[in-house]
């Protein structure tokens, strides 16, 4: 209580607890007296007179703002005026009262001391908000797929860094903005729309399929799809995070290759080849036609003991 009066903080002190409230005070009439107490003694309210020999109540408020912005400040003064409190109000004060009307102060306290505590709960649910959100975007942007979010209208909203990596852009900045449609086959999008429609309906979200994406340099990069139907930024969205299978499929390709060449020079081989395991087991056998019928030549799955 910023008071330079002691009758005046027992005259507002008995008013309070004859309304029922509980409270402990600590007077202070001074600068240096009223930054002690914010140090030493944090109050859950501050209340002030206006104008002080030592100290103004202005100046009083605008320490309190900087020290302690959400602990309710309450005007309590003997100068009277629309002009004076219109001024204390704009300048950030909780409230204004005059002392010769202190039967309001008790249902004042009571409604400052419950809203500041709706504000630190609002505070604290967005502080922890915050921290999931940058939690959130940590692993998205860690995850090794390129991940986007886009708008049932086909503009994506965001992407992440494994996205940049994929396409080879200059950065996120150069896909938000940008209709997914231009980055797929055509008629690829209308596929993707229903595939995340779907995805509403199942047990476990999402969708997978091949699909291929091209690049900033004009390629095409083959990519394994899933599409999830989401929320971003409280409208509809969705989730369409995509694989890169280039290696994978060029490998597979190069298998298969493989294989047709190794089978052409097995059919077409002059002598008898046989493929025996580690166990003696034949596992194939090739053979001119010259020697197919020969019993020297052992069924596959037979053993080969010589």
């Amino acid at each position: 209580h910023l008071e330079d009066a002691p009758a005046d903080v027992v005259m507002v002190n008995h008013e309070l607890r004859r309304s029922g409230l509980t409270f402990r005070t600590r007077r202070v009439d001074t600068h240096d007296g009223f930054m002690a107490a914010l140090k030493e003694d944090p109050p859950d309210i501050i209340l002030s007179d206006h104008g002080l020999p030592a100290f103004d109540g202005i100046a009083a408020l605008a320490v309190a703002q900087t020290r302690c912005p959400d602990v309710p400040f309450i005007f309590v003064s003997d100068s009277a005026g629309e002009e004076i409190a219109i001024k204390t109000l704009t300048s950030g004060a909780t409230d204004y009262l005059l002392k010769k009307n202190l039967s309001r102060l008790a249902s004042v306290i009571r409604r400052a001391l419950h809203g500041a505590e709706i504000r630190h709960e609002l505070a604290e649910k967005e502080r922890q908000l915050r921290r999931r959100e940058a939690q959130f975007r940590r692993l998205v942007e860690a995850c090794p797929d390129a991940l986007f979010v886009i708008h049932p209208t086909g503009a994506i909203v965001f992407a992440n860094a494994a996205s940049v990596r994929l396409l080879r852009t200059g950065g996120a900045a150069a896909l938000v903005g940008r209709n997914l449609a231009d980055l797929l086959p055509s008629g690829r999008w209308e596929r993707v729309l229903e595939l995340a429609s779907q995805s509403r309906e199942q047990t476990e979200p999402g969708c997978t399929f091949a699909e291929q994406l091209v690049r900033a340099d004009g390629k095409w990069v083959d990519v394994e799809v899933s599409v999830t139907d989401v929320e971003f930024e409280d409208r509809p969205a969705i989730q369409f995070v995509a694989h890169d299978v280039t290696e994978q499929r060029r490998a597979e390709q190069g298998l298969r290759k493989l294989r047709t060449r190794d089978g052409a020079i097995l059919q077409t081989a002059p002598d008898a080849i046989i493929v025996i395991d580690d166990r003696g087991t034949i596992e194939s056998d090739r053979a001119p036609d010259s020697l197919r019928g020969s019993h020297s030549l052992r069924r596959t799955g037979a053993r080969c003991d010589g």
